[in-house]
């Protein structure tokens, strides 16, 4: 069984937080996985992984048809179970 939890975005303060006790902004949600840096991955990450094709990516972790998945421009989604994640940042922070 996964843990679940959720960080959040704070829209006003511009500030991402892991312990939601005051927050004006969008949840995401954990995925339960981890990155080949111990890292908790949720979505709205960016990370880079290596396809099938060996070909190193960089995408965004989105939660799409009941499960998490990759997304970038070329590719619809991948499964994130079926590759080595490395976090590079998320989609609110730079």
């Amino acid at each position: 069984m996964r843990e679940i939890k959720f960080r959040g975005w704070d829209e006003v303060g511009k500030k991402m937080y892991y312990n939601m006790k005051s927050l004006h902004g969008t949840l995401m949600q954990y995925t339960g996985l981890k990155d080949i840096n111990e890292k908790d991955i949720y979505e709205g990450d960016i990370v880079r992984y290596v396809n099938d094709s060996h070909v190193k990516r960089t995408g965004i972790v989105v939660f799409k048809n009941a499960s998490f998945a990759i997304e970038n421009p070329t590719i619809t989604s991948y499964r994130l179970i079926d590759y080595s994640i490395e976090i590079i940042g998320n989609i609110y922070e730079e």
